[in-house]
């Protein structure tokens, strides 16, 4: 963690993060709660000790971690997020997508880009068509994006996808 990121930080704030920490996995469904929002409200300072969290041996961590996530919505959070889409949980799993698909377009390119590193994944691949559905409306190059949605839903071909993934990259990128 960076000096500059804690620096915005009250020193009451910063000394509160490991307890903060510690309650995103409390049996009290609002001790968890107040817990997020309290870190959600520092804000981006708390991403890096909140990425310790996306592959933590228990489920409630990493559930909280991408919910407190998504509420910071911090574009330096896009790692994590796609990291987190192949996570073995399901619900761990919408959140990283419902993480990218709030940070915007912006996520497009890397969201593609770690699909075609990772598109023999079911996960990555599901995670990629969600993510890429919801933001059809907000990305350029319609003709392109709905055909890897049709080939993403349709086969598990790499070549296909690979063809169809980098046809939309280049265009977003042009």
């Amino acid at each position: 963690m960076s000096k500059q990121n804690t620096a915005t930080l009250s020193t009451e704030q910063r000394e509160s993060i490991p307890e903060l920490i510690k309650n995103l996995a409390s049996r009290e469904g609002l001790k968890r709660q107040a817990a997020r929002f309290a870190l959600a409200d520092m804000g981006e300072p708390v991403v890096d000790f909140l990425a310790e969290l996306v592959e933590h041996p228990k489920h409630i961590y990493r559930w909280e971690c991408l919910k407190t996530l998504v509420q910071i919505a911090d574009p330096n959070s896009v790692e994590l997020f796609l990291l987190a889409l192949e996570d073995e949980d399901f619900d761990v799993r919408w959140l990283a997508a419902e993480g990218l698909i709030k940070l915007g377009p912006s996520s497009a390119v890397p969201m593609l880009e770690y699909l075609m590193a990772n598109m023999t994944s079911d996960a990555v691949r599901d995670g990629a068509r969600h993510v890429l559905k919801a933001l059809r409306h907000k990305l350029k190059a319609k003709k392109e994006l709905d055909e890897l949605l049709t080939t993403l839903q349709h086969t598990t071909d790499a070549g296909s996808i690979s063809m169809r993934s980098y046809a939309l990259l280049r265009r977003l990128q042009s």
